[in-house]
């Protein structure tokens, strides 16, 4: 028995050992896992000196229906706070932030008080802006610094959600909705149950913090529902104030041919289409959103049309380029009396003059001598000789009437290429004759090219974005844009500001060329036809397109308009606003609706960018703002496009976009 006895106890102690063992090796298991999961936290706490005390703050729901107007959403996803803190050199501060069931969009945002800032705007310098290189040099040296300073952070925040069975989950703010002095982030639904979250804000910075902190919970899904509604409704009203709405209904037509692969054949204006659509690349997503919303909206399409017989074109037959042209509606310009035919001064009866050489259509260049020839009736008095293009004359008096005249063509005008009518006219003017049509004058060789470079962008609007704080919100700024021609396309976008205010410059990192030639697009190239130029301003945050959307929806308007004035470039120039209606259209539908704001549309041509060149273009060439420069600007010129300024987009003060245009004089 006593043995038994012994055994028994040596059993329960063996079996007391390993239990034990077991429960110490589990427990060091949790230790390791909580320590685990408590490194990335240590990365705020460690370095303190101390946590503030948690403040108890109250949280509201506002009374306004919708709240924001930059970023508006319903008022009850929103719940609101506000409080003041003081913050020494390594002190942090705590407080919880309620989670909402449809996910959570989370803001902090701090507004300073008396405080040192490290941050210091680029400084303006001097330099000569005749010297390109010289301007590239200040550039860098400001970007640089402005990178630096970006990389200034005076506070950090993180967001901890702590669980007796997870432990504790570390969550950091997104970067690109992020900057110097606020904060922005998102947690899903599932983390809902946990009821709330702590935010952990701390002074990294080597001075005393005082200021107020804004805080926003908003129900994500709620938040997505209001946009949805907001766009469509912006939808609606794009179509309503279109310029053109026989043009939208041969684009939903058009559109729909080409998703069912063109029954009926494939005309030569479709074939141009959808090579656009192949070599812009344009997702197939795209033209489905937006074929489909617009065949949801046919109806008030329709009822905005005015020539009903664009409604007669039906989806199983080619859309041809002339029933195209023929709902074009071109906007007047101040051109010559006989632009397109001819115009004679000779009398029926009695002396009469009449032009043999040049007849129309040839093409003449500057310096080259060419033989004017002409008849005559019962006229034998001298003559002179008139060329007249679109913004000027050139008179030659005094000819004796032998019936030819040999000219040496001179310099007419600075114009890359001109359109030139010629006539022969007794000396009063009162019998003579013009060529049937204009001629094309060139000149000798290539002795101009150009190149576009965007260089940074002004914010002029205060915001209330992520969180609908009180005051003027940092801002994300990028620009999407895009220059083409019948000969020319690209389109692209640049990097995202960091933090700009109302009234801050942002200048971009990386070189970007709406114009030029070669590989990366830094090779100055010719303007043989006018270019259009479009840009477009988006500021980033959690409700906005992403950029990709935008371009993709550029790309996908510029695609049809390019098909549209492929064989008649001249249109497109008269008809912007109609291209700017297009492009509005697919990037409603494509880019949902916050914070999208109205395009910039302009164009170029050689006789523009030459007379921007030398300082002669109207508005002239800036003088500050980015650099203050002096110098008679020859070749170069910084600008600043005006979206408010734009003939085609009268909207109010929202942003200027500088860009820097380059001339290369290469000789003939």
């Amino acid at each position: 028995m006593k043995k038994f006895s012994i055994f028994l106890g040596l059993f329960w102690l063996f079996f007391f050992g390993l239990t034990f063992q077991a429960l110490k090796a589990q427990t060091l298991k949790k230790l390791d896992q909580t320590k685990s999961s408590k490194i990335e936290v240590k990365k705020v706490e460690t370095t303190s000196q101390k946590v503030a005390k948690p403040l108890k703050i109250e949280w509201l729901v506002p009374k306004k229906p919708i709240l924001g107007e930059t970023d508006p959403v319903p008022s009850d996803a929103v719940k609101l706070s506000q409080f003041k803190v003081e913050l020494k050199p390594g002190e942090a501060f705590e407080f919880y932030i309620p989670l909402q069931t449809g996910g959570t969009e989370i803001s902090v945002k701090f507004v300073p008080e008396n405080i040192t800032l490290s941050l210091q705007k680029p400084r303006l310098k001097k330099v000569p802006v005749s010297e390109p290189q010289k301007i590239e040099n200040v550039l860098q040296s400001l970007i640089q610094e402005q990178n630096q300073q970006v990389k200034v952070q005076d506070l950090s925040f993180v967001l901890l959600i702590e669980n007796k069975v997870l432990g504790q989950k570390t969550f950091y703010p997104e970067k690109g909705l992020s900057s110097r002095y606020k904060f922005w982030l998102k947690l899903g639904s599932e983390f809902s149950v946990f009821v709330q979250a702590k935010g952990v804000l701390k002074n990294q910075s080597a001075n005393l913090i005082k200021g107020t902190v804004y805080v926003s919970s908003t129900d994500h899904t709620k938040k997505v529902a209001y946009q949805l509604q907001k766009q469509q409704k912006e939808i609606e009203e794009a179509i309503e104030n279109t310029k053109n709405p026989e043009m939208l209904w041969i684009v939903s037509r058009l559109l729909k041919r080409h998703l069912k692969g063109y029954p009926g054949g494939q005309s030569e204006f479709e074939e141009s289409f959808a090579k656009n659509l192949s070599s812009l690349r344009v997702p197939q997503n795209l033209v489905v959103n937006v074929s489909d919303t617009l065949v949801k909206y046919e109806n008030k399409i329709q009822q905005k049309v005015v020539d009903k017989e664009v409604l007669k074109i039906e989806e199983t037959k080619p859309v041809k380029r002339e029933t195209v042209n023929k709902f074009l509606k071109i906007e007047k310009i101040q051109t010559l009396e006989r632009l397109d035919s001819k115009v004679d001064k000779m009398p029926t009866e009695g002396p009469r003059i009449h032009v043999i050489y040049p007849n129309g259509e040839e093409t003449w260049e500057e310096g080259k001598t060419y033989s004017i020839r002409w008849e005559n009736v019962n006229y034998q008095q001298k003559v002179k000789i008139i060329l007249k293009w679109e913004g000027g004359q050139h008179t030659i008096t005094d000819i004796p009437n032998t019936g030819s005249y040999v000219l040496t063509l001179p310099k007419l005008s600075n114009q890359k290429e001109l359109r030139l009518w010629v006539g022969v006219f007794s000396v009063d003017e009162k019998i003579g004759d013009w060529s049937d049509r204009s001629l094309v004058v060139k000149k000798i060789g290539s002795n101009e090219k150009y190149r576009i470079r965007l260089l940074g962008i002004m914010s002029h609007r205060c915001a209330d974005d992520e969180g609908w704080e009180r005051g003027c919100d940092d801002e994300e700024p990028y620009v999407v844009w895009a220059a083409f021609g019948p000969t020319y396309e690209s389109c692209g976008r640049t990097d995202e500001g960091k933090g700009v205010g109302k009234g801050d410059t942002w200048l971009f990192s990386k070189d970007v060329n709406v114009y030029g030639g070669g590989g990366n697009k830094t090779e100055t190239i010719e303007v043989n036809v006018p270019l259009i130029f479009l840009y477009m301003v988006l500021e980033k945050d959690s409700g906005s397109p992403s950029r990709d959307e935008i371009v993709n929806a550029t790309t996908g308007a510029l695609s049809l308009a390019k098909a549209i004035y492929d064989k008649k470039w001249d249109e497109a120039i008269k008809n912007v606003g109609a291209i700017w209606d297009t492009i509005v259209i697919f990037q409603k539908i494509a880019a949902k609706s916050d914070d999208l704001y109205p395009p910039y549309l302009s164009y170029f041509d050689h006789q523009s960018l030459l007379q921007i060149t030398t300082g002669n273009g109207n508005p002239p060439p800036m003088d500050r703002a980015l650099l203050s420069s002096v110098g008679n600007y020859d070749h170069l010129s910084i600008r600043r496009a005006d979206i408010y300024k734009d003939p085609v987009n009268q909207k109010n003060l929202q942003w200027s976009v500088f860009y820097m245009v380059i001339r290369e004089e290469t000789g003939y």
